[in-house]
């Protein structure tokens, strides 16, 4: 019997925000740093819990919208260009989330210069001033060497955001700032491997725990933002939750464990956030090196979920899909004495998922084709043959479904850049 989740609301979110800053050293915990000096100056303002809340998790998704490593890297330029476009996309994403509508508006203005006022209003719309601080709070972080002693950079960072006060940064958020700046605790904690410790220590709101469809509906969200970073994969976690969803019905799963299949689907490729787009897209065979970072990413995906507590289940179903009933998969190496049926269940729709989808370097396989290579990773020890054959007896229905579950992502992928079709 599986045990009810119990997922604490400020875990989830942290875990899922660590999981955007995968991609390359030099912006690991970026935006959790960020949430933390803008908690800090928000605490420092005397605001209500309201306020810090949206602040919290604008300041911990402000990037959302940044899909690909490259322009991760190019947003640490500290007069960064034409940073529109992610505001925007960020703001299309989570603003039809009840849990992030306020935060959506910050995320919108949150590269805007204050600009002696001016940035008060853009595009005829009130600019939050949160917005205000974590554009302060984002600039502050990227000015950070992390190759040297961050005690040894406060100095030289005061003076460069001091600079300037009234034309890109609010003058009261700055003063704020330079207050802090002078407790070598806040620099300290601010590059602390315990980052994601400290935030969930100050005290933001009131801890909260999550219903199962609550989960399910910012897993959803997620699961584009791990897809969109390549117009390749753009459905395909979708896609992958449909089929393993219907799938587990068919084998007779609870609705409850159905649903908890569909979440584990959204997730399963959480850890391909730390994958470079030039490796998703390459339209070659892959080379050692380049297939050995996608095999981690499933380690990545198992871990991030695990911490958040609540979600072992979960978490095993979404990072066991490359495992093999036979222990030659990656990267646990389990075999049938270890994996469940759940896990079985997403090992069969992400491959049928993969060949039925179209990838860079071929189009989709027709139905024949697909069940002969499944056969054949069936009898060569890799696949489940009750899970296979109930996939086999249903691949019509399953179908159905995933294009279904393809036209809505589809649609959420052309809202979120700007129309652009797949």
């Amino acid at each position: 019997m599986i045990k009810d989740i119990r997922v604490e609301l400020s875990n989830l979110l942290l875990s899922l925000s660590d999981a955007l800053d995968l991609s390359n050293p030099q912006i690991t915990d970026h935006q959790q740093r960020v949430s933390y000096i803008s908690l800090s100056i928000a605490d420092e303002m005397k605001v209500d819990a309201g306020y810090k809340q949206d602040l919290f998790l604008a300041s911990l998704f402000h990037d959302v919208g940044i899909f690909s490593t490259d322009e991760k890297l190019k947003a640490k330029e500290f007069d960064l260009q034409d940073p529109k476009e992610h505001w925007i996309r960020g703001y299309l994403l989570l603003r039809d989330i009840p849990l992030f509508r306020n935060a959506s508006g910050i995320i919108r203005f949150h590269h805007l210069p204050w600009n002696d006022g001016q940035g008060i209003e853009c595009d005829a719309k009130e600019v939050p001033l949160q917005s205000h601080i974590v554009h302060l709070a984002d600039r502050i972080e990227i000015l950070i060497n992390r190759d040297k002693p961050i005690l040894n950079q406060c100095n030289k960072i005061k003076d460069i955001i001091k600079s300037y006060t009234g034309n890109l940064f609010h003058p009261r958020h700055v003063d704020i700032f330079l207050q802090l700046a002078t407790k070598e605790h806040f620099w300290l904690d601010l590059t602390s491997s315990r980052i994601y410790s400290i935030l969930l220590q100050m005290e933001t709101w009131v801890r909260s725990i999550l219903e199962l469809e609550d989960i399910g509906d910012i897993s959803s969200i997620f699961s584009h933002i791990i897809d969109f970073k390549s117009h390749f994969t753009a459905t395909h976690s979708a896609r992958v939750a449909a089929s393993s969803s219907m799938l587990a019905r068919f084998m007779r799963f609870s609705d409850r464990e159905c649903r908890m299949m569909e979440i584990a689907g959204f997730l399963h490729d959480l850890g391909k956030l730390s994958v470079p787009n030039s490796i998703l897209e390459k339209q070659g065979k892959l080379d050692e090196t380049e297939f050995n970072i996608i095999r981690a990413h499933t380690y990545h995906t198992f871990h991030l979920l695990n911490t958040i507590g609540g979600m072992k289940t979960i978490a095993e179903w979404a990072s066991f899909h490359h495992e093999r009933l036979d222990g030659r998969g990656y990267p646990f190496h389990h075999d049938a004495s270890v994996l469940s049926l759940g896990s079985r269940i997403m090992s069969i729709s992400d491959v049928f998922t993969a060949l039925a989808e179209d990838r860079p370097y071929r189009e989709g396989l027709a139905k024949e084709a697909v069940i002969r290579i499944m056969d054949r990773m069936v009898q060569d020890g890799a696949l489940d043959a009750d899970v296979f054959k109930a996939l086999k007896n249903n691949y019509d229905n399953i179908i159905d479904r995933m294009i279904d579950a393809q036209k809505h992502a589809e649609e959420a992928y052309q809202k979120s850049m700007g129309g652009q079709r797949l």
